[in-house]
């Protein structure tokens, strides 16, 4: 039997445990091969035609204006996905959906799922609360923090704007095709897998 297949692979299983938290994942493994060989691939017809530091860097510059152009379109499209009667904005529907989907958590989980400065976070679950959208009570396991949850009206007001939101997420993806939309995918979950171990660190 041979073994040049298992050979070549050791290597980038190492680069996969180096790289990310999960080396036992087979899914996962497989998503960051098809990434890598997708980015060497890039690498390498970049290298033929010649790009120098310059154009790199230019790359690079290019790449975070644009993420954050998508989160200003994504900003101003849900001006419109939000009815004018439900009194929230574009970082208080973020902090919604998480209680929507995941439940009753802390301020500090809730405020760390939305990637926000911990003063910032507060303000929002803050308005929230005088909303009547959120609740809040003492966290038995630990009096220095509290729980969050939707109230009734909460629910109702995300009810009323999910079918709104799903029509926003195609709208975002523009001209994308699915095959495209997935690569992507692959990558934002990429970058996120690396930044936010590093944000987490720093502290909320």
């Amino acid at each position: 039997m041979k073994y040049k297949l298992i050979e070549k692979l050791l290597p980038l299983l190492e680069q996969f445990e180096q790289q990310t938290n999960e080396a036992d994942n087979i899914e996962s493994f497989g998503k960051w091969l098809f990434q890598s060989s997708q980015a060497a691939s890039v690498n390498e017809n970049l290298a033929k035609q010649g790009e120098n530091a310059n154009e790199a860097a230019h790359i690079q510059i290019s790449n975070s204006r644009l993420i954050v152009n998508m989160y200003r379109y994504a900003k101003r499209y849900a001006r419109t996905a939000i009815p004018s009667h439900i009194p929230i904005a574009f970082d208080d529907y973020s902090y919604c959906v998480v209680l929507f989907y995941e439940g009753k958590q802390t301020k500090i989980q809730l405020i760390a799922r939305n990637i926000h400065e911990k003063s910032t976070g507060m303000e929002v679950i803050k308005r929230l609360i005088k909303l009547g959208i959120v609740a809040q009570e003492d966290n038995e396991n630990d009096k220095r923090s509290k729980l969050v949850w939707l109230t009734p009206q909460g629910v109702a007001y995300m009810n009323e704007i999910q079918g709104n939101m799903w029509t926003l997420t195609q709208r975002i993806q523009g001209n994308l095709t699915h095959a495209e939309a997935k690569q992507l995918y692959f990558l934002l979950e990429k970058l996120d897998h690396f930044h936010n171990p590093i944000f987490l660190e720093q502290g909320v």
